[in-house]
C-alpha cells in the first residue's frame, strides 16, 4: 500500500447531473458529498507509520 501513496496524485470523483447542480437543495446535497469524501482526505493527510 505504501507504494501507491508514493504516487502522490489522488482524487475523489462524484459525477453530478445537471439537475443536481440546478436543484434548490444543491448546496445541501454537495455538502453531503463532501462530508463523505472527508475521511479519505483525512487519511491522506495523516503521516504513515510503516515500521520500516
Amino acid at each position: 500500500m505504501g507504494d501507491y501513496l508514493k504516487l502522490k496524485s489522488f482524487i475523489v470523483v462524484y459525477h453530478l447531473k445537471d439537475e443536481e447542480v440546478l436543484d434548490k437543495n444543491a448546496v445541501k446535497s454537495m455538502t453531503k458529498i463532501f462530508k463523505l469524501m472527508k475521511p479519505f482526505n483525512d487519511f491522506l493527510n495523516t503521516p504513515i507509520n510503516l515500521n520500516l
